[in-house]
């Protein structure tokens, strides 16, 4: 394979959506190219896998958060029912 028709395989697969990718690398017969789609593929699912964990984490902070509040209003409302029971209880004293 002559040097620019390589570099211009090489350039493509960047272009490539992953689909098109995994069947470019699958269907390719030069086992340069089909490496380097493995590796372009590779870098894909890593940064995927970053974006991922970024997101959990957000996830896992607002469940945090929607916890702690889901607790402060269950206090709230544990509070404002002895408040009513004891205002029930005195006027019979």
């Amino acid at each position: 394979m002559k040097p620019d028709k390589l570099k211009e395989e090489v350039v493509s697969l960047f272009n490539k959506r992953d689909k098109e990718l995994v069947e470019f690398a699958n269907a390719t017969r030069n086992k340069y190219i089909s490496d380097i789609a493995n590796i372009e593929m590779m870098r894909r699912m890593k940064f995927a896998i970053k974006e991922f964990n970024k997101n959990s984490t957000k996830q896992t902070s607002k469940m945090i958060k929607l916890t702690k509040w889901i607790i402060g209003l269950t206090i709230a409302m544990g509070v404002l029912a002895l408040i009513q029971i004891i205002i029930l209880i005195k006027p019979t004293f």
